[in-house]
């Protein structure tokens, strides 16, 4: 079950962003005007701000080890390694311009500037057992955004 959050609207000159964050198995989504000098998107979506929201229900990206064998028994191909999976990885453009690096790497190509792509894998969870086969069903959604336009 997918929660659909109010309209979201800011004054014409400011554009907002777009923070997400996991707890649990409950995906939250939240918008904060960007702001100049000064503003913290963290401390704007704090918990008692009322600016993050349920978006989506059963997550499944951070599953525990015995609930990825489970998942692993019917669905082979996922949670590769039998690890968790991160909703958001970000690959950031190379110093000596090969290939992207995952940004987590330290050194001076890690900020937000040189971000070039950001992968999305949102793996949920149906509610409930199949009524056949009393197994759950898992769907694993991929997106990728990618940065067309140089850094500088």
């Amino acid at each position: 079950m997918r929660v659909i959050p109010p309209r979201i609207t800011f004054p014409v000159r400011l554009l907002p962003m777009f923070i997400y964050q996991l707890q649990g198995t409950t995906l939250f989504r939240g918008a904060t005007p960007k702001g100049g000098a000064g503003a913290d998107p963290v401390l704007a979506t704090a918990p008692g701000t009322g600016v993050m929201l349920p978006y989506v229900l059963n997550v499944m990206n951070n599953a525990t080890p015995t609930q990825i064998a489970q998942f692993q028994a019917a669905y082979p191909a996922m949670f590769p390694g039998g690890n968790p999976q991160p909703l958001f990885q970000f690959m950031c453009d190379a110093l000596n311009g090969t290939q992207p690096l995952l940004c987590q790497n330290p050194g001076a190509n890690n900020s937000p500037a040189n971000v070039r792509d950001v992968d999305i894998t949102l793996i949920v969870m149906t509610p409930n057992t199949d009524a056949q086969t009393n197994q759950v069903h898992l769907v694993e959604l991929n997106g990728r955004g990618h940065r067309v336009n140089p850094n500088k």
